[in-house]
């Protein structure tokens, strides 16, 4: 049943209800006895968020955590709506941490010390050596994102032509031509994201996934050994040129296992045919509880307002390390890092009547070419749940044109919409 629900999902993120062999699935499925409720949880999320109802697919995933036990995909859902702190307690909600664990997070290690701090010229200089630069993202964390966004255009200016996003759906071979994305473009929904390849493509970067349209059915190994496979076949079609790689976590890690039941990586495996340079977001980094923070973390991000660039001698697996500042909040709980340059704009909720004081909603800011072009099939560039006592909000403001503001109600209606700016 899980097989057959994973096929249908495939054929409907790919090519619509309209698609024959879907049908056919889908008869074959409701005429099955053993079709139920919990098989509908797959159909109704999909359905939430193909037209864009993220307040509607937050909602279904919360109703049934408790049986599904799925909390990193209710953090990264809460990522998608703007809600870092939510995220942030979530993700960790599921997660035993053990005795030795904490206490080797607590435990101050003095190889910490060795470490060289980089500016972001140093950085370049570096990087302009390689045929690949990896970097790697926490997916409920928006902020790295942004780092890699805002070094886009440096490394364009190096020779690096090719981006290849794991998050990108396989299914997507338009974005290049489109020059954005829609919401059926990445595996990760989330506005930030949205911004990375729209700024990718107006630097002038070919955007490439890499992922098996076949993930789930695969092994750690057998996953990294595709992701390899994918992205050589596609250079195979290119002229010769530099690329740039965004993955989560480990996928990026160019040294080889300690281990021998270890996996061999995806950037160890490039290491073997391509000159690569790894840079790591992952290992020094905020939760929830500074307790589940690595010792490094605490005593380095009560010392910097902006991300570092840092050489950490302990840090082996990755040849260089980013560390973000602790993020802070607005008065209604957007994270900061949201504001790049200050950029704001205020929204006052008292003047959409049509508001109930008990109701959550969700506030939307779409670029308005994309929005006529594609409407709720389009990324929205941030979003945010709002109430009516919110009154004024400040919401972050982008130079991309005219912005239009939608407000949505659980539901995914559209109860109020404004051009702005």
């Amino acid at each position: 049943m899980t097989n057959l629900l994973n096929a249908i999902t495939t054929l409907m993120l790919v090519n619509g209800k309209n698609n024959y062999l879907y049908i056919l699935l889908m008869t074959i499925l409701l005429s099955n006895n053993t079709y139920s409720q919990i098989d509908n949880y797959y159909l109704d999320l999909h359905h939430e968020i193909s037209n864009g109802n993220y307040l509607g697919y937050l909602n279904i995933i919360k109703l049934n955590i408790e049986e599904r036990k799925n909390f990193q995909k209710l953090s990264s859902t809460y990522s998608l709506v703007g809600n870092h702190k939510k995220s942030l307690e979530t993700f960790f909600s599921n997660i035993h941490f053990t005795e030795e664990v904490l206490k080797e997070n607590n435990t101050f290690n003095k190889e910490n010390l060795l470490y060289k701090a980089l500016n972001t010229k140093e950085l370049l200089k570096q990087c302009k050596n390689y045929d690949f630069v990896l970097f790697n993202e926490a997916h409920h964390k928006p902020q790295h994102r942004i780092f890699v966004k805002n070094k886009l255009s440096k490394l364009y200016e190096l020779g690096f032509r090719y981006f290849f996003v794991e998050a990108l759906s396989p299914s997507e071979k338009k974005i290049n031509e489109r020059k954005y994305p829609l919401i059926k473009s990445l595996t990760y929904k989330e506005p930030y994201f949205g911004l990375l390849l729209r700024e990718a493509l107006v630097v002038g970067f070919k955007v490439f996934s890499y992922e098996n349209r076949n993930v789930n059915k695969l092994t750690s190994q057998e996953r990294e050994n595709a992701m390899f496979k994918n992205i050589k076949k596609t250079l195979d079609t290119l002229p010769k040129a530099r690329s740039i790689l965004l993955g989560g976590y480990s996928h990026i890690a160019t040294s080889p296992p300690k281990n021998k039941n270890d996996f061999i990586t995806l950037g160890n495996l490039l290491s073997k045919d391509y000159k690569v340079i790894s840079i790591d977001q992952t290992t020094y980094t905020e939760e929830y509880e500074t307790k589940m923070e690595k010792d490094f973390y605490k005593r380095f991000s009560e010392k910097i307002k902006h991300p570092k660039i840092l050489k950490i001698n302990s840090n082996f697996w990755y040849d260089y390390t980013i560390v973000h500042p602790r993020t802070t909040y607005t008065k209604h709980n957007i994270a900061n890092w949201y504001f790049e340059n200050g950029n704001h704009f205020c929204f006052d909720t008292k003047t959409i009547k049509s508001l109930n004081d008990n109701e959550s909603y969700l506030l939307q800011l779409y670029i308005n070419d994309e929005y006529i072009a594609s409407g709720n099939k389009c990324l929205p560039v941030f979003q945010t749940i709002i109430k009516k006592s919110h009154n004024i909000i400040k919401l972050p403001k982008y130079n991309i044109g005219k912005i239009m503001l939608i407000i949505r109600n659980d539901k995914g209606e559209v109860i109020y919409k404004k051009l702005k700016h």
